[in-house]
């Protein structure tokens, strides 16, 4: 496989590092973040051919410096059972070491041939820097090749062109959107579709293709087209998207033969979002699912074992009202309280590509709130920063932190809170007259 830099025009379905996501694209679970999307057509009759395609979001993927570069090492694996748990296809695709750009999504895909039946898939990706990893599990019915006629999954994505790439088809290639998600800065969704089993090679069929709001709505139609049966039968469309509002849509084609009045019909879902709109939601997104600080380890063992995203949402809905200090009203004052701390986090502890909330200082801030006093300092000799935070409530709580390698990042070195832990050495970075 070779890993596509998506086009430009691609990353405009997204908001900072954060992906933007349909409820119905599949998410993976875990540290590195990617999605994953798949198109079934048929082939020798009874045979489908499954593009399984994936989005990896490369801001989760961590990296290493090598001789003054940084680089990542991952694997991205496969695994394809049948119904009877009998492994039918696997491999492995290892990046040795890619050299890290600027560029922060890329997407590829597994081309599989698969038998009638049902399946499971799995799809890891392990990094070999820090050892985390991402994983997502589904099944996968093949299509009903006794259909007639019959239309294939559609491929939906926002750019269309004639390079040849992994997703080459009939000269074309059309970029998919895994994350199944679409900006206002996106003019128009692009689609690709097979037609099988049409009655007879002489003759016309009827295609159109609609786009409908989460009502059912029709809110978008494209003029029915007419096409002879001796034409190729793949489809390549486009419907503009300036009509649409923020929302979820299906994209619905229908195909009618008209030697038989017989019509198969194929749809996907999609968002369509606005990115100002979006920004507020995704923030609010991420503090939601990011429950270290407050989970214990079985808690987080469950949550980050769970396969579906549906799965994920009912375990954190549970999770959160858990933590809500008055469960009867409507207002989780606990999850408030978080944000804003979250928030004042990110806004003052950030450091290089780590959040704020993610470092030492941001976790202490967030878990114990504003400290009652802080006293700054230097070392002496090199001029590293180093501060301590000091809690009056109830029982007296020490945190001192320390920038110990010159690299601007502060470790938190000592504390005597029972849930946090000091490093071993850490009286070479704080004396007892820094607690005076």
């Amino acid at each position: 496989m070779n890993s596509l830099i998506l086009p430009l025009i691609l990353f405009l379905s997204f908001s900072g590092d954060n992906a933007v996501y349909s409820r119905h694209s599949l998410k993976s679970q875990g540290d590195i973040e990617f999605f994953v999307d798949y198109s079934r057509f048929l082939r020798q009759d009874t045979m489908t051919y499954c593009e399984i395609y994936y989005l990896l979001n490369l801001k989760t993927v961590p990296y290493t410096m090598e001789y003054g570069e940084k680089v990542r090492r991952y694997s991205i694996d496969i695994a394809v059972t049948d119904e009877h748990g009998k492994q039918t296809f696997s491999h492995s695709n290892e990046i040795e070491k890619e050299k890290v750009v600027k560029r922060q999504f890329l997407v590829d895909l597994f081309k599989i041939m698969l038998k009638p039946g049902a399946y499971n898939i799995a799809i890891t990706m392990r990094d070999s820097v820090k050892r985390k990893k991402g994983s997502v599990e589904f099944k996968l019915a093949t299509l009903d090749y006794r259909e007639r006629p019959l239309v294939s999954d559609i491929t939906v994505g926002s750019y269309l062109d004639t390079a040849k790439t992994p997703f080459q088809k009939f000269g074309y290639s059309l970029y998919p959107m895994p994350s199944l998600a679409f900006s206002k800065k996106t003019d128009s969704i692009y689609l690709y579709a097979e037609v099988y089993h049409l009655q007879g090679d002489t003759g016309k069929y009827v295609m159109n293709y609609s786009i409908l709001n989460n009502r059912g709505n029709y809110v978008v139609s494209i003029k029915p087209v007419i096409r002879d049966k001796k034409e190729p039968g793949y489809i390549y469309g486009s419907i503009a998207l300036d009509k649409l509002v923020p929302g979820d849509y299906t994209l619905l084609l229908s195909v009618t033969d008209l030697a038989t009045k017989k019509t198969s019909q194929s749809k996907r879902e999609f968002l369509y979002f606005s990115e100002s709109a979006y920004e507020d939601t995704a923030k609010l997104q991420s503090f939601y699912f990011f429950i270290d600080y407050f989970a214990n380890s079985k808690q987080l063992s469950i949550y980050r074992h769970l396969k579906t995203y549906d799965d994920s949402l009912a375990f954190l809905k549970r999770f959160w009202k858990t933590k809500d200090p008055t469960p009867s009203t409507k207002i989780n004052e606990f999850f408030i309280e978080y944000i804003k701390r979250a928030e004042y986090a990110n806004e003052h502890f950030h450091e290089k590509n780590t959040d704020g909330m993610k470092t030492d200082r941001g976790r202490i801030y967030i878990k114990y709130g504003p400290p009652d006093e802080v006293k700054h300092s230097v070392f002496p000799l090199n001029y590293r920063e180093k501060e301590i935070w000091f809690y009056h409530r109830g029982k007296e709580l020490a945190f001192a932190f320390a920038d110990i390698d010159g690299s601007g990042k502060m470790v938190l070195v000592y504390t005597n809170a029972e849930d946090e832990h000091s490093i071993p050495d850490w009286h070479k970075y704080i004396s007892n007259e820094d607690f005076q």
